[in-house]
C-alpha cells in the first residue's frame, strides 16, 4: 500500500470522530443558546470554527454548575436545575453563562451582568450588576424626582405605569421574597458544592451602586464569601 493510500485511509478515518465533536457542540449551541442566549451562542460558535481548523483539537469537556432556586417555607436553597459550562472557559464568560442563566430560570428575564473580577487581599471576588429595565429605569428616576419635590400623590401614581417584572418592586420585597432572592443570588455565583476552582467570594451591586442596607427584606450588602459547605434552613447573611 502505498503512502497516499494511507493517508487517505488515515483521513478518513478521523472524519467520524471529528464529525461526532462538531455534532456535541452544535448541540450545545442549540442548549446553550436556549439557556442563556447570544453570550453563550458566540462563545460555541468560535469554538466550532476552532473545531474544524484544527481537527487535532480534543473534544470539549463541560462541567455542570446548579442554578439555584429556593425553597419558600424552609428558607434553604434547592438544586433542581444545572447547566453545562465548557471547562476551558475563563472565569469570567462562565460567570457570565451561569448569570444568564440565573436571569432566564429564576428571574424572569431580568438583567444581570458580570461588572469584573477583582483580587483582594488575595481573595478572588466576583461584582455582579443587577438591572432593570430600561422603561422601570426611567420611571423609578422619575419618581424619586417627583418625591423629592414633594408631590408624592403624583410619584405614587406611577406605580400603574411600572412594567413587569422589576428587582425593586417585586424581587427586593417581602421577607420571604427578599430571602429567596438573597438564597438564589448568593448560591448560584458562589457555588458552595463545586471542588473546582472557583470564586471566593461575591459582591452585589442595583443600578451601578454597591447594595447597601437600606433594603429591608434582602441580604446583598458587602462582599459574600464561599464557605465548605452550604448552610441551609436559614438565609445567607
Amino acid at each position: 500500500m502505498g503512502r497516499e493510500d494511507m493517508e487517505d485511509r488515515n483521513i478518513k478515518a478521523s472524519e467520524p470522530r471529528d464529525a461526532s465533536a462538531v455534532r456535541r457542540l452544535v448541540a450545545a449551541i442549540v442548549i446553550t443558546a436556549i439557556l442563556v442566549g447570544t453570550g453563550g451562542y458566540l462563545w460555541h460558535l468560535s469554538a466550532i470554527r476552532n473545531l474544524r481548523m484544527h481537527p487535532e483539537t480534543q473534544p470539549m469537556k463541560f462541567v455542570s454548575f446548579t442554578v439555584y432556586g429556593a425553597d419558600p417555607y424552609t428558607w434553604s436553597a434547592t438544586d433542581d436545575f444545572s447547566i453545562a459550562i465548557p471547562e476551558g472557559l475563563p472565569l469570567a464568560g462562565r460567570l457570565q453563562i451561569l448569570a444568564s442563566a440565573l436571569s432566564r430560570r429564576r428571574f424572569d428575564n431580568l438583567p444581570i451582568e458580570i461588572i469584573g473580577v477583582e483580587e483582594r487581599d488575595g481573595r478572588t471576588i466576583a461584582l455582579v450588576g443587577l438591572l432593570e429595565s430600561d422603561w422601570n429605569r426611567d420611571l423609578f428616576a422619575e419618581q424619586e424626582r417627583l418625591w423629592d419635590e414633594g408631590r408624592g400623590k403624583e410619584a405614587d401614581s406611577l406605580y400603574r405605569k411600572m412594567q413587569r417584572p422589576s428587582w425593586r418592586t417585586l424581587y427586593f420585597q417581602g421577607s420571604t421574597g427578599g430571602a429567596c432572592t438573597t438564597i438564589m443570588l448568593v448560591e448560584t455565583f458562589l457555588q458552595r458544592d463545586y471542588d473546582g476552582v472557583w470564586l471566593d467570594g461575591v459582591e452585589f451591586y442595583y443600578e451601578g451602586k454597591p447594595i447597601s442596607d437600606e433594603w429591608d427584606h434582602i441580604h446583598l450588602s458587602g462582599p459574600k464569601y464561599r464557605q465548605t459547605e452550604r448552610d441551609s434552613g436559614s438565609s445567607p447573611q
